[in-house]
């Protein structure tokens, strides 16, 4: 399935805009509120959010709706292409991936990401994002983090990509404080998420927006 690039860099970048960072020196105690920080965000491992996506490959644009289950029973990405031109649904299974499109075709294989790029072309980190949404650098590869004064972080490298912190929430009871707005880019890819809203993971999936019909 090939999706359509819409929608001017233009639009993409004031929906997506970056946002200032300020002066506030990094301490000691910052470095020791960013390891307080991450045990709380590991912990947090059965959420949904829901956002938008501006990925730039090359001079092409594509605009996606965002919809992120990760709990117990259910850890599917959803990406919808903007105007209803194009859903695609990924699914992590107990020993793989499986892509599913809103016109019915299904594939798997052993990895989200080469799933990703061989049916719609785009480059995206699934199984590194799965960390990098929360602001914790992913386990099983070397990262090299930087933080901000209240112990966040800032900037990541990691996997070859550049992840850039430029918003997080207010603080909730509820849950940790967590990225809002984050830009990555490595070599010919740049990718823009602006995160709407966090909850957490719901008890039981949500139905199947590509149902499985019987032959």
């Amino acid at each position: 399935m090939r999706l359509p690039r819409v929608l001017p860099l233009l639009l993409a970048l004031s929906l997506l805009g970056a946002c200032s960072t300020g002066s506030i020196p990094v301490t000691d105690q910052s470095h020791g509120l960013w390891l307080q920080r991450q045990a709380p965000l590991r912990d947090f491992d059965q959420w949904h959010l829901r956002g938008r996506v501006a990925l730039f490959i090359d001079e092409e644009v594509y605009n996606l709706g965002l919809d992120w289950i990760h709990g117990l029973g259910d850890n599917s990405l959803t990406l919808e292409a903007a105007l209803g031109q194009g859903m695609v649904r990924i699914r992590r299974l107990d020993d793989a991936y499986q892509l599913s499109t809103a016109d019915g075709e299904v594939r798997r294989a052993d990895s989200a990401e080469r799933l990703l790029r061989q049916v719609t072309g785009w480059d995206i980190p699934v199984e590194g994002l799965e960390y990098w949404v929360r602001g914790l650098p992913a386990p099983v590869s070397p990262a090299r983090p930087e933080i901000d004064a209240s112990g966040r972080l800032k900037i990541l490298q990691q996997d070859g990509w550049w992840i850039h912190y430029l918003d997080y929430d207010e603080p909730d009871d509820a849950l940790p404080v967590l990225p809002r707005r984050l830009y990555m880019k490595r070599g010919r890819v740049r990718i823009k998420i602006v995160i709407d809203q966090w909850q957490k993971a719901p008890t039981r999936p949500y139905e199947n927006l590509f149902p499985d019909f019987p032959d």
